[in-house]
């Protein structure tokens, strides 16, 4: 409740929405029913830094203390975005930074020997742009503290939940970065945003995910970071090591990074129980139970294996190939993979302080049809071939 009453009060006070009276409340709905959405809370345990738990307890929410994962209450007021007339024609684009622009990031951080930077932003969307469409809410089933159950809620920014609300938060934070603080960017990855100086020297760089920002850079660069810092609510404005999307990020003494993910794994992979009956039953098909176990192992897994365990990758995949009929063998080979994922849970990508002017962009792509048979296959001067040049291999 006390998280609750927190993320109500924050909403007023940025102007996300306002109470109408239970006057306008009834016009409102007699006249403009169709531009009334339904909202709801949405209660989860958030971790945070250990550095953040003080906070906490100084706001009074509940605070799970874990060894390591510290937790606390939160809630988020959500409206039913799906439930807004004519939401098909809003943009509903969520961009995120991608894992491979993240290991880049990490790479040129580590090769300029730059400090990591973590901000994230409290309240994002409602720091954007006001709304341009008249939009009206509903109260949660729980109600607002001090306000009748028939009262309504004007909308007056991007609320969370709104099926719009990433992409004008995006285009907020890109307005922001590129126009009022100067960077560029990047043409390959829209959430990747560069800092360059007169002479085209990187000065600074930033990787976006939604609300999280993940950054470092010169002088230059941090006070264009600490301009931010004063000019919006951050719940989160720490350097060195830290946690981005999900993962833990940590800077060694040799100036390498390691990007991991070992709260994930624990929380996340868990074997299938099984008895050495059922085990001994190798070839027989699972049981709709065990399908739905394995699936949400599988799932896991790929996630994994795909952000940051790619030693894990290739028998996630074979595995995978196995649904949707899959065999108690295929659980098996799930839980050993499972079990080696758990057995080296800190295990991750690890980037080190190549010197920048060392450093080499790599691309691989399928070259299948160089292996096509084709009316020129007897003609080989007329096929593809390799040509070694001194900076790239490529195919003409």
């Amino acid at each position: 409740m006390k998280a609750i009453q927190k993320e109500v009060r924050k909403n007023i006070e940025t102007g996300a929405y306002e109470v109408l009276d239970a006057k306008e409340s009834e016009h409102v709905r007699r006249t403009k029913g169709d531009k009334i959405v339904k909202s709801r809370y949405l209660l989860t345990e958030k971790t945070i830094e250990p550095e953040d738990v003080p906070a906490a307890i100084t706001e009074q929410i509940d605070i799970l203390d874990e060894p390591e994962n510290p937790k606390k209450a939160k809630a988020r007021h959500v409206m039913k975005g799906f439930s807004e007339e004519n939401s098909e024609y809003l943009e509903v684009t969520t961009p995120q930074v991608s894992r491979d622009s993240v290991v880049f990031v990490l790479q040129l951080l580590s090769s300029l020997r730059w400090i990591l930077g973590y901000l994230d932003f409290t309240q994002a969307f409602h720091s954007g742009d006001p709304l341009a469409r008249e939009i009206y809410a509903e109260l949660p089933p729980e109600g607002l503290p001090g306000v009748n159950s028939r009262q309504l809620l004007r909308l007056r920014k991007c609320c969370y939940g709104l099926l719009d609300g990433p992409f004008q938060w995006f285009s907020h934070l890109t307005r922001l970065l590129t126009e009022d603080l100067g960077y560029e960017q990047s043409s390959t990855d829209p959430c990747v945003f560069m800092l360059f100086d007169q002479h085209r020297q990187l000065q600074g760089i930033v990787a976006a995910a939604t609300d999280d920002l993940l950054h470092g850079g010169n002088s230059e660069h941090w006070e264009r970071m600490e301009q931010l810092n004063q000019r919006y609510k951050l719940g989160k404005f720490s350097k060195g090591d830290g946690r981005f999307v999900g993962k833990q990020i940590t800077v060694a003494s040799d100036g390498s990074i390691l990007m991991n993910q070992p709260l994930y794994t624990k929380a996340k992979v868990k074997p299938i129980p099984m008895t050495m009956e059922r085990k001994k039953r190798k070839f027989s098909l699972c049981t709709e139970a065990e399908v739905t176990q394995l699936r949400g192992l599988l799932g896991a897994l790929a996630w994994l294996s795909k952000e940051t365990r790619p030693d894990l990758a290739g028998r996630v995949a074979l595995l995978q190939q196995c649904m949707p009929h899959p065999h108690v063998q295929d659980m098996l080979e799930a839980n050993a993979v499972a079990r080696e994922a758990l057995l080296h849970a800190d295990l991750g990508i690890r980037v080190y302080p190549i010197p920048p002017e060392h450093l080499r962009v790599g691309t691989v792509t399928d070259a299948s049809w160089g292996n096509v048979r084709g009316p020129y296959q007897d003609q080989p001067e007329e096929q593809d071939y390799w040509v070694e040049e001194p900076t790239t291999i490529r195919i003409i």
